[in-house]
């Protein structure tokens, strides 16, 4: 199949198994090589398919997303190849799930071995092959532990926009203190 068609496969609220090469590689502390991605759309744009990436969250927020999707969903629907359904970052953040670690993108040119892992939405399936999947076996930390992880580079990431914004109000305080002493002199940024 073309590279760049990979995505028409993909069916809306479908769960895949892949492997996966990250782009930038050399950049990230943790990644999932085999991802297991609740499809929700493809970007045009950018060309990156995205999706909730099963193996970041713990068991019973694997649960709760399945829950959620099952009960706005008629299985028929999601069992149906192409059927849209309307699942997007809001929801998983409507959800109360760690969506914005959980929410992943992918070049479809780095996935391979593409397979569907409960096609037909069975609660089999789905019992063993999404919720009770060993995430810690398939990519060697828990859950809990990326979602540490993630807090504290979110952590990071505030505490240095907010050390910015200080310098930055710094500045604008030592520009009108000059500009009050010399009223007429003009500040140019």
């Amino acid at each position: 199949m073309p590279l760049l068609n990979r995505y028409k496969y993909f069916a809306t609220g479908q769960i895949y198994n892949f492997t996966y090469s990250p782009k930038w590689l050399n950049r990230l502390t943790i990644y999932d090589k085999y991802p297991l991605m609740m499809f929700v759309n493809y970007n045009n744009v950018y060309g990156l398919v995205s999706g909730v990436n099963m193996h970041w969250l713990t068991v019973s927020q694997r649960a709760k997303l399945i829950d959620f999707v099952t009960k706005a969903y008629r299985i028929e629907d999601l069992a149906e190849w192409g059927k849209p359904i309307n699942l997007t970052w809001q929801t998983v953040r409507y959800l109360g799930l760690p969506y914005a670690m959980a929410w992943r993108r992918y070049f479809p040119a780095r996935m391979r071995n593409i397979k569907a892992v409960a096609p037909t939405w069975s609660f089999e399936e789905i019992k063993n092959y999404v919720i009770d999947a060993n995430t810690q076996k398939i990519i060697g930390v828990t859950p809990e532990y990326i979602q540490k992880f993630y807090a504290e580079s979110m952590a990071r990431k505030v505490r240095n926009v907010a050390q910015k914004h200080r310098e930055a109000n710094k500045m604008v305080e030592q520009a009108q203190e000059i500009h009050n002493k010399t009223p007429n002199a003009h500040i140019v940024w």
